[in-house]
């Protein structure tokens, strides 16, 4: 959580350590999502947060 966002036009890439922080930190982010109507990729679960406003349950790739 303390290493710099990768910022490009499109995309914000962040890496977030597995701990009570790291899942604080996981919860303001989908929030700041939910409310920028931004959608959330998690490669390690391979799993989108967002997709038709859903920023609770994960969706499936190609859903």
């Amino acid at each position: 959580m303390s290493a710099p966002l990768d910022v490009g036009i499109d995309h914000v890439s962040m890496n977030i350590s597995y701990s009570p922080r790291g899942n604080a930190a996981v919860d303001v982010v989908l929030d700041l999502a939910e409310r920028h109507g931004l959608v959330i990729y998690d490669p390690q679960f391979d799993e989108v947060f967002g997709l038709h406003g859903d920023y609770e349950d994960p969706v499936g790739l190609g859903n």
